[in-house]
């Protein structure tokens, strides 16, 4: 692990780097790494995860070699990631053991690694600014396409929470014109419907006003022939 000394802050970034014999990589598949910090004399540790990646299991694991890094020579595979250090951890002398797991064995790399307090407000600053700016003077400047007062919001994520935001819109849109649809298509059903039946009572209406009237008629009719044939029955 180059270089052999790192001193670094409190809640910082470290940029690690190593390098993996290229007659490694030729006798070897799978690739993973771990990077751990020991304090002195101790042989309890604290594993530290890469930022923006997710460790595999308990011993830290994390992808790393032939396609992550650069050919340094045809004898070295040159490879780094940032590592955020731990707000919780503070040690005048640790030691920082980069380990290589591969099924031909683990190989190991060592430095020394000095981790000092907080002293002022730059410093504090930079733990949080590293990412999408850099400090003047305690405050934190964002580069193009990242805001927030820590640089922290980069304008990809804001825009993909917009698009989501926009498709989540246009869903329930969609959603209350199609509602609106079919209510609108229930209505019209009822109303003909209405119509339908409305015409139907009036059609049904329509013909006993006919039967009835036959029967009148036929009535008027009989009754005027009985009253004749009296009439002609007295003469």
């Amino acid at each position: 692990m180059e270089p052999i000394n790192l001193i670094t802050k409190i809640g910082s970034l470290l940029n690690v780097t190593w390098l993996i014999p290229t007659s490694i990589l030729t006798n070897t598949t799978n690739f993973t790494c771990s990077l751990r910090l020991y304090k002195a004399n101790s042989k309890i540790f604290n594993i530290l995860q890469p930022l923006f990646e997710e460790i595999s299991d308990s011993e830290g694991k994390f992808q790393c070699g032939v396609l992550m890094g650069q050919y340094l020579n045809s004898s070295y595979l040159l490879e780094s990631k940032v590592f955020p250090i731990p707000s919780a951890i503070y040690c005048k002398t640790c030691v920082m053991q980069w380990v290589l797991y591969t099924s031909a064995g683990n190989f190991y790399q060592c430095s020394d690694l000095l981790i000092q307090p907080k002293t002022n407000l730059q410093d504090q600053c930079e733990s949080k600014c590293s990412i999408g700016g850099s400090c003047n003077h305690g405050i934190c400047v964002c580069y193009q396409g990242y805001s927030g007062t820590s640089c922290e919001i980069s304008s990809q994520t804001t825009n993909f929470k917009l698009n989501e935001n926009y498709s989540h819109t246009i869903e329930i849109l969609f959603l209350i014109i199609l509602i609106v649809l079919i209510l609108l298509a229930v209505g019209v059903g009822v109303y003909f419907w209405k119509e339908s039946e409305d015409k139907a009572k009036k059609e049904k209406m329509r013909l006993l006003e006919i039967e009835k009237n036959k029967i009148l008629s036929k009535k008027t009719q009989y009754e005027l022939g009985s009253y004749t044939r009296r009439a002609m029955t007295e003469t």
